[in-house]
């Protein structure tokens, strides 16, 4: 009876490993956010430095907009292709849905209340588009934080330490505009170090 119950409970603690140790499942969402953020990056980039004829920073709102309702959609498309991969009521990805959905929902509402107040005090400087850069990668930082927490590899504290290099490095390049440029490129290694590595280890859909 000692010995079976035992090797019950053995078991009970490999399948609670394996949850724990699950992978992620977010690597598609991430790799969707982290293009269009870059893209946005680029573009507001391209305008403040004048490259658009007859366009000044202040179309920075719409590009932002723009980048937000496309995320939106788009991971709402994404959500319905992840529905049948596996893991899905594993710890890391419960948290990592919350955690990604807050951020994502709070960039977005944080972006759009700048590009408001922009809009309606003329008095207010576009610079105040640069805080939006900071506040992401702090964002980016506590979000894979989160899925860091759940494992062993402390591989995945990488795009955290990085998230809060740039976060550092962008409000020391507020007011420039090649500040968006290096946002961008922080953008792209947040990915590479996080958002890549999850796509890539993304567990098969169940058949």
């Amino acid at each position: 009876m000692n010995s079976k119950l035992a090797a019950d409970l053995e078991y009970v603690r490999t399948i609670a490993e394996a949850g724990e140790d699950a992978p992620p499942i977010a690597g598609r969402f991430a790799t969707l956010w982290f293009l269009l953020v870059t893209a946005a990056l680029l573009a507001h980039w391209a305008l403040a430095k004048g490259f658009f004829a007859g366009a000044d920073e202040r179309w920075a709102g719409a590009v932002w907009m723009t980048m937000g309702i496309s995320g939106g959609i788009g991971s709402f498309i994404l959500g319905k292709t992840a529905s049948d991969l596996p893991g899905q009521s594993a710890p890391v990805n419960r948290v990592d849905r919350s955690t990604w959905r807050v951020a994502s929902f709070g960039l977005f509402a944080f972006a759009i209340s700048i590009v408001v107040a922009v809009s309606v005090r003329p008095e207010l400087s576009v610079d105040l588009f640069d805080a939006i850069m900071p506040a992401a990668f702090l964002v980016y930082g506590i979000s894979y934080a989160a899925t860091a927490a759940f494992s062993k590899d402390r591989a995945k504290w990488l795009p955290v330490i990085v998230s809060v290099a740039f976060a550092c490095l962008t409000i020391g390049m507020f007011g420039l505009s090649d500040a968006y440029l290096v946002a961008a490129a922080g953008t792209i290694l947040c990915w590479l170090t996080g958002g890549a590595r999850q796509l890539i280890n993304e567990p098969k859909s169940v058949v």
